[in-house]
């Protein structure tokens, strides 16, 4: 049984949200010795807390959302210089771009298709979006009475998420703003979430850093 716990929360929680999951961890019966935040949770699990002197640009793209943060350390404190994001923007943004563009190749509106169906079709969708990496990939989908199909590359994925892959650019600018720094001003960026697996999001951040982030541990 686990009786005490450290918990991870997003930087930009404010002090009512910090106190409303310790709530939530006390009615699970949990006894939490810090609440920490997210960003520096991610640092701390490269070691990068260990460095004497340091700064980090931590490019956080989850499920649903998208959190930029500039950690600075100066032993023994790890300070948020800056933090910003988009709620809105995230890993299944991806995959409802796909699924927009496949309905439209088959001439078919949201609306015509069952909400089974539909949920189906995400699925499917969000496996091939974890496999173009490995070529071009081939989608056969059952409904409406009859059989779909639909074949996308990396190449035609990345011209449907244009749009979703100009929106990371304004919070990683916007985060340096704020901690008045130059990207050449960071000693490391390091990506957390299970969206920055797509290669297109570590090229985005590679040619705005000009360097390669960290990306060696599960995301």
């Amino acid at each position: 049984p686990v009786h005490e716990a450290v918990i991870s929360v997003p930087a930009y929680f404010s002090d009512e949200q910090r106190k409303r999951t310790l709530f939530a961890a006390e009615l699970a019966g949990l006894s939490v010795s810090r609440l920490i935040n997210e960003p520096t949770a991610a640092a701390m699990a490269y070691g990068l807390h260990k460095q004497k002197s340091e700064r980090t640009l931590i490019f956080d793209l989850g499920g649903g959302t998208f959190d930029v943060t500039v950690l600075e350390y100066a032993l023994p404190l790890i300070e948020v210089h800056a933090s910003t994001g988009d709620n809105f923007l995230g890993g299944e943004d991806f995959t409802a771009a796909l699924l927009q563009a496949c309905l439209k190749n088959w001439q078919l509106s949201p609306q015509m298709v069952d909400a089974q169906g539909l949920a189906n079709l995400e699925d499917a969708l969000e496996q091939l979006k974890c496999k173009l990496t490995e070529g071009a990939q081939h989608l056969k989908w059952q409904g409406n009475g009859e059989l779909h199909e639909w074949s996308v590359d990396e190449t035609c994925a990345l011209k449907i998420w244009e749009p979703l892959l100009t929106r990371l650019r304004a919070p990683i600018e916007q985060a340096l703003r704020d901690a008045r720094l130059k990207p050449h001003d960071l000693d490391s960026l390091v990506l957390v979430g299970g969206a920055t697996r797509m290669p297109a999001v570590k090229q985005i951040v590679a040619k705005l850093f000009g360097r390669l982030p960290y990306s060696h541990l599960d995301p």
